[in-house]
């Protein structure tokens, strides 16, 4: 596929976002293929980021989609759609354009026994943190990263989070949680594939810091 032919879900997407009065950037394992030019595997949902304090501006822009939200006061599974209320990190939203079709398809998505539409137009907002200038990455330990190095146009034409801080979080997300095994292994797949795309500054960078929290991580050894 053609860097300039970008899938028809993810223009979509793009379009579902034009007008946002702030910043977002397509992330997760989508962002990846942004990078590639290309689409390497399926994907169960599009990956959206958008910052923590600017969750008042997703409601009002997205006031009449569908959405589920998982955060550190409700992390289970719920019936409950998001209004607005207040979310505190961690968080992550999922999230189906307007209709009852889309509605019965979010429940399924998001409810036992989690059974995902598969039709592309899934969608999880990711709520990331920042403060002044930098990037939240972690709390303990504290890790931050400038907000100069988050966001790029990919060769989609699209505001895509980095390949450095793209494979951050698909070196430690989930890595060590065992109920994540076959998302650990896309992840692992998906580092694999973009780390040959770093430059050597953010090949060293992603290397030092994935090593402040695991120091024998297993895929530091492709950063060498």
């Amino acid at each position: 596929m053609p860097s300039s032919e970008i899938p028809r879900n993810i223009a979509a997407a793009a379009q579902s976002m034009a007008g946002y009065p702030s910043t977002w950037a397509l992330c997760g394992g989508w962002a990846v293929d942004a990078w590639l030019g290309r689409k390497t595997r399926d994907h169960g949902d599009i990956d959206i980021t958008v910052f923590h304090d600017d969750q008042r501006l997703l409601r009002e822009h997205l006031a009449s989609w569908h959405m589920v939200a998982h955060d550190a006061s409700d992390p289970g599974p719920t019936e409950e759609l998001w209004a607005g209320r207040e979310l505190v990190l961690p968080v992550h939203l999922h999230a189906r354009q307007p209709g009852i079709e889309n509605l019965a398809a979010l429940r399924a998505w998001t409810l036992p026994p989690y059974t995902a539409a598969a039709d592309g137009l899934d969608f999880e907002f990711v709520l990331n943190a920042r403060d002044g200038n930098d990037l939240i990455l972690n709390k303990d330990p504290a890790l931050r990263a400038p907000l100069s190095m988050y966001i790029e146009q990919s060769p989609w034409g699209l505001p895509t989070v980095t390949p450095a801080l793209l494979l951050f979080w698909k070196a430690t997300a989930y890595f060590f949680n065992p109920r994540f095994e076959k998302r650990n292994a896309m992840d692992e797949a998906d580092f694999r594939a973009l780390v040959p795309h770093l430059s050597g500054e953010h090949r060293n960078w992603l290397r030092d810091t994935i090593a402040i929290l695991h120091a024998d991580h297993p895929l530091l050894a492709a950063l060498a």
